[in-house]
């Protein structure tokens, strides 16, 4: 995977290869119009600190984390690792959870110490003998994360969510669960 570039560590890296193009120009102006060679060189000093000052001020508001961009693709590569590491029969079966100090996904063998299923299965959850075309869950999840509290949408939705009668609508439905979350 291609990294990229900061601007502005970028711009200060190339800043001698700048100076020594600059100073091959100026040679060539000077041979030919000195006044103008002055001209030249002061308005590329005048750009190059503006152009510095621009990218430094600039790039935190662009500029990734360079420290936890590196974080995190070192943790995906653990992931990785784990997860090929894994049997084919240890990644078809039943996940278990050991918590956050057993390994970075967190994932332990089965029987381990305070080791609880991932994902449980309840089979009674659901009226097997209801027929399968029979809606008997219905899942509503709104998000507006990043919305003001102010944004007359979500307070909208919010009181939706609050004032409808989910239990009238479940009645509706011949009896499906609803299951309401909000956030």
């Amino acid at each position: 995977m291609a990294q990229t570039k900061d601007p502005y560590q970028e711009w200060v890296s190339q800043r001698e290869e700048r100076r020594q193009t600059r100073e091959q120009t100026y040679k060539a102006i000077k041979a030919r119009d000195p006044k103008q060679a002055e001209q030249f060189l002061q308005t590329m000093e005048r750009m190059e600190v503006e152009m510095e000052a621009k990218l430094n001020v600039e790039a935190p508001k662009v500029r990734p984390d360079w420290t936890l961009l590196q974080r995190l693709r070192d943790d995906l590569a653990a992931l990785r690792r784990e997860l090929a590491a894994m049997s084919r029969d240890e990644s078809a079966a039943q996940a278990w959870y050991g918590g956050s100090n057993s390994s970075l996904s967190g994932l332990v063998p089965a029987g381990s110490p305070k080791a609880r299923p991932l994902v449980a299965q309840n089979p009674d959850f659901f009226d097997r003998s209801r027929p399968c075309t029979d809606i008997q869950l219905i899942t509503v999840r709104f998000v507006w994360e990043g919305l003001s509290d102010e944004f007359i949408g979500k307070k909208r939705l919010e009181e939706f969510l609050q004032t409808n009668d989910w239990k009238r609508l479940a009645s509706l439905m011949d009896g499906a669960q609803v299951r309401v979350s909000w956030r």
